[in-house]
């Protein structure tokens, strides 16, 4: 099995995979490219689930009882188109595809008596047991209840994520505050509605479409920034909240810290800020 820092590197890519380097920071002349799932060869497109599979059977890095794949929706809960059923991430492939809807087939609510029944049925996630759900200790079958819109019948509430509503976003968005309520409230959260089940809630880290999804989040914001660099990539702002829930006096600013929470070394915002630094150094295609 590769290094935790490599699977890590790989799981977090949504839309493509960046292959680590052996180093620990790759150098700023030798950017990592991105590329979107479909531009993968087959071998890449199988090496990521074998990763997220593999994840799935080393022990915590922050000391649980499950495994260090289950260490994503457990922290993620502690920080609390027009068809996308179509799309071939959800393949069924064994090596290769993500699955694709819950138990019952076809397009179902995801408001149902009991959430966790929605089992998905085929893919390389069949039958990929999960520990967490929402603010429990829940073990249960992966699951996914794809949502089409009470209003949007068939569109997956696509008209929120579509080419229109993504350029619409980044030509009008002068500012990061702009920004960031307008992707929080478009692309991020309908595509988390639109595919259902554990991609819901807080401990949405279950499903591994999550990290195909939040690296295409992290590509808009990218994008955004390639248009006016120099000022975007400072450009950050919002309120503050403390571990006791309360909002804090102070605005957010470029010196807080990022805690990690075992999964690896506290940052501060700013060093997270440009993707070109010898951290991240990484670019999308």
């Amino acid at each position: 099995m590769k290094s935790f820092t490599s699977l890590l590197s790989v799981l977090s890519l949504l839309l493509g995979v960046a292959l680590a380097t052996t180093n620990q920071y790759a150098t700023p002349s030798q950017p990592q490219v991105r590329v979107e799932w479909r531009q993968l060869s087959s071998s890449a497109q199988a090496d990521y689930i074998k990763s997220v599979k593999c994840l799935d059977k080393l022990p915590s890095k922050i000391g649980l009882k499950t495994s260090r794949y289950n260490d994503f929706p457990y922290i993620h809960t502690k920080l609390n188109i027009q068809n996308i059923s179509k799309s071939p991430v959800f393949s069924k492939d064994k090596a290769r595809g993500f699955g694709g809807n819950g138990l019952n087939g076809g397009i179902v609510n995801p408001s149902r008596p009991n959430p966790l029944t929605m089992c998905v049925l085929d893919g390389a996630f069949n039958n990929f047991t999960v520990q967490y759900y929402g603010a429990a200790s829940r073990p249960h079958c992966l699951n996914r209840g794809f949502n089409d819109g009470v209003d949007q019948a068939g569109k997956f509430q696509g008209d929120s994520y579509s080419s229109q509503a993504v350029s619409k976003l980044g030509d009008s968005s002068k500012n990061f505050t702009v920004f960031a309520d307008s992707l929080e409230n478009g692309p991020h959260g309908a595509i988390h509605q639109a595919v259902g089940g554990d991609l819901v809630p807080a401990t949405s880290p279950n499903d591994p479409l999550f990290f195909l999804h939040h690296a295409q989040i992290d590509r808009l914001w990218w994008i955004w920034q390639q248009k006016n660099p120099k000022q975007r990539n400072s450009d950050y702002s919002g309120i503050r909240i403390l571990a006791s829930g309360a909002r804090a006096e102070k605005p957010a600013s470029l010196n807080d810290s990022l805690p990690m929470l075992g999964l690896g070394p506290d940052k501060l915002v700013s060093e997270l800020m440009t993707t070109s630094s010898s951290l991240l150094n990484y670019r999308y295609k």
